[in-house]
């Protein structure tokens, strides 16, 4: 049996049925820079890289890297 799916295939959703009730097209997910695993979930959901941002500042933290991705709804 499959597992049930985890945050980062839920609240990408999630992102795109509120962002599709506005009546936008494209949606845009900042994620965290990560590795080979998270880019090919994002691609197979038919998402695009759009840009990155490297050493973001964060409050009360280290900068972090972030990987813009973007995505047309129907």
């Amino acid at each position: 049996m499959a597992a049930a799916p985890g945050p980062g295939r839920l609240l990408p959703r999630a992102a795109e049925r509120r962002t599709a009730g506005t009546g936008r097209i494209p949606v845009r997910l900042d994620r965290r820079a990560a590795g080979a695993r998270l880019d090919a979930g994002c691609q197979e959901a038919g998402c695009r890289i759009a840009g990155r941002r490297e050493g973001k500042p964060q409050p009360g933290g280290v900068p972090r890297s972030f990987t813009l991705r973007e995505k047309r709804l129907p």
